[in-house]
């Protein structure tokens, strides 16, 4: 009689406990698998998305609340330009007075430019004001809308140029409005291409048109100037398509994991930016610099791979010194020495020092690291 009561009464337990987690279930699985919904398809979204799925470990709720700032962002610059009769802009005048427009939306949300934040997780999270050591001094007039929502502000979301000029374009694909990412030295900005032909750039950081020639001449605390034959082999002042966006952004993701040593994702980024932008010799230089000067990497595959990539980013651009010096270096990790001696003078004034290691047939890293900061 006692062991059929306590039979009974383990099983009514255990038919309790299955009812139990039955009842629980759907609840948990709704609240690990629901996914904030994005009101808007933009390329600023996509762009995020490509960095939540490049980091491992990366919290899907942090993002869906970035995601949801963009759209809200967003949602306000449609707010603010409604009314207006954005098609037919014809003049810089006319688009000034739209670009600001949404610059204002923008800053409402307690955007703040900050050059130290490199991804767009980074600029949408909200932070102390002062906290990267930026601060807010322009007295520009056009622009009192910034530092007013700087000063009433105690958090901020940090904007960098790039970053920012994505906004834009998220703000740009819903309204139909021909917006594109430039690149000039050290800097982005949006150039807005009106119906009529013409075209206006917008600086992102500065909240002002500036023209071409005003970005070759070099502008303080913005860009370096350059010359003709750089633009050209650097594709200074090109809007960047689609598939070349996709390409800068994935170096911006690999860029910041290498900073945190996160190298087997930091490469994936990067072989990716290569294949979105293959004309483009950063991801590659970088790239094979995090293979060689780390002290990550070991194998002969991965010294075959920095010896690939190094040559290709070379062959793209000659002209820099720490491309030649990467490459010279991982031919000398295949003790290559003669050929890493050959590129190394090739460069005007190259190191010495590091040609005498590859005389000795040592493979340079020792010499670059007391030149270089390796782990940046």
């Amino acid at each position: 009689m006692y062991t059929m009561i306590t039979t009974r009464s383990k099983k009514l337990q255990i038919f309790q406990t299955a009812v139990l987690i039955f009842l629980l279930t759907p609840s948990l699985f709704l609240s690990q698998s629901k996914r904030y919904q994005w009101k808007f398809n933009t390329v600023a979204h996509q762009l995020l998305q490509i960095e939540e799925n490049s980091e491992s470990g990366s919290v899907p709720n942090d993002f869906d609340a970035k995601y949801q700032l963009l759209d809200n962002t967003i949602g306000n610059c449609l707010r603010a330009v409604k009314g207006q009769d954005i098609s037919t802009i014809k003049d810089k005048e006319q688009a000034e007075k739209i670009l600001r427009m949404i610059d204002s939306a923008i800053f409402k949300e307690r955007f703040s430019v900050c050059v130290k934040v490199e991804r767009l997780s980074e600029a949408l999270t909200l932070k102390r004001k002062g906290s990267l050591g930026c601060f807010y001094t322009d007295k520009d007039w056009k622009i009192n809308y910034r530092s007013e929502n700087y000063t009433k502000s105690d958090s901020l979301y940090h904007v960098d140029c790039d970053l920012l000029s994505f906004i834009y374009l998220g703000v740009g694909d819903v309204l139909k409005l021909s917006f594109h990412v430039v690149e000039v030295p050290y800097h982005t900005f949006i150039r807005w291409s009106l119906p009529n032909g013409a075209s206006v750039n917008w600086d992102v950081n500065t909240a002002k048109i500036t023209t071409d020639d005003e970005y070759r001449k070099g502008i303080l605390g913005i860009t370096p100037g350059f010359n003709k034959e750089t633009e050209l082999k650097l594709q200074y002042l090109k809007n960047l398509t689609k598939n070349e966006l996709i390409g800068y952004y994935y170096f911006v993701v690999g860029r910041s994991l290498k900073k945190e040593r996160k190298y087997p994702e930091a490469q994936t980024a990067y072989l990716k930016s290569i294949q979105y932008r293959p004309s483009n010799y950063i991801a590659r230089y970088c790239l094979a610099f995090m293979i060689v000067f780390t002290g990550a990497y070991h194998s002969q595959d991965d010294f075959l791979l920095a010896e690939k990539v190094a040559g290709e980013a070379y062959h793209l651009y000659p002209e820099d010194q720490e491309v030649v010096e990467t490459y010279a270096c991982s031919l000398a990790l295949l003790g290559k020495f003669s050929e890493a001696k050959d590129i190394l003078k090739l460069f005007l004034h190259y190191d010495t020092d590091l040609y005498n290691a590859f005389e000795k047939n040592e493979n340079g890293i020792e010499v670059f690291k007391k030149k270089h900061t390796v782990i940046d």
